[in-house]
């Protein structure tokens, strides 16, 4: 029977912004798809390698200027957009990818990335991947307690959330959240005169999270695997075209490592596959 788990502690920071009234993390406030139409919108009149400011973003979209500052703010979160200082705004390279895929997974590939990509989204995977989420009002409170989101956001934040996770498949039955890392056919290439995300006057960024990957190799979900003593294992299968007879060879390989370390007192380790009947 799955059993939840208690998060990993968040930085001290985040905690201390969680006490401080009136001031809060950032957060997106709109779904992955709603900003990417929100991009497109800007694409459509000011092309896709020209800078746009605010003040001409607010014309396009025909919004009010504080609506339309959160809508900027939310794509460049998700890695939609990139902000100069001075020049404004330009789509990213995974925006792109999203726009004019290569292959027909490109889109769900690009949308998992942008899942991955805001400070608050990376924090929360980080201690609760592969385990079971709270309902929604008890991952608003979560998000209040130990992610330091203000009191008065934390339900949206906690909607959007979830709304994004179920779009993408990365929550399953169970309510465990399953985010399945997508490795880039190539390194992303930062522009020289990109700046940090922007975020709201009034929002306090956590600090970034290190997170060790293997290299990236093609058309690859990599599965990580919590331990004990924090540490964690992974495993990298192809994103296409996974036969049931892969497992099994796969399964075989583990099988044999688990018999190269397996003391002589403990029991005899073994996985069997039952295949379904149909």
């Amino acid at each position: 029977m799955d059993q939840t788990t208690s998060p990993q502690p968040v930085d001290t920071k985040t905690k201390e912004a969680a006490k401080s009234p009136g001031v809060g993390v950032s957060f997106p406030t709109e779904t992955i798809r709603t900003s990417v139409e929100t991009v497109k919108q800007l694409v459509s009149h000011n092309g896709s390698g020209n800078y746009i400011g605010r003040k001409e973003a607010t014309v396009i979209i025909g919004k009010s200027e504080a609506t339309v500052n959160t809508k900027l703010s939310t794509a460049v979160q998700y890695g939609l957009l990139a902000n100069k200082h001075g020049k404004g705004y330009i789509p990213t390279e995974l925006f792109q990818l999203y726009l004019a895929p290569v292959y027909d997974d490109d889109p769900k590939k690009a949308m998992i990335q942008m899942f991955g990509k805001p400070e608050l989204y990376s924090k929360i995977i980080n201690s609760l991947n592969s385990k079971i989420l709270p309902n929604e009002p008890g991952f608003a409170n979560l998000l209040k307690n130990d992610y330091g989101v203000h009191p008065n956001s934390v339900e949206k934040a906690a909607k959007i959330f979830f709304e994004n996770a179920r779009a993408l498949d990365i929550i399953d039955a169970n309510n465990r959240l399953r985010y399945l890392q997508v490795t880039d056919s190539k390194p992303a290439e930062k522009r020289q005169d990109e700046e940090p995300a922007d975020v709201p006057p009034t929002a306090q960024t956590p600090p970034p999270t290190t997170t060790v990957t293997p290299p990236a190799q093609d058309n690859l979900f990599e599965l990580p695997i919590p331990l004990d003593s924090k540490r964690k294992a992974y495993i990298r299968y192809p994103l296409n075209d996974l036969k049931k007879k892969d497992i099994k060879v796969i399964v075989r390989a583990l099988s044999f490592i688990a018999s190269s370390i397996i003391e002589d007192d403990e029991e005899e380790f073994e996985i069997v596959i039952q295949s379904k009947k149909e």
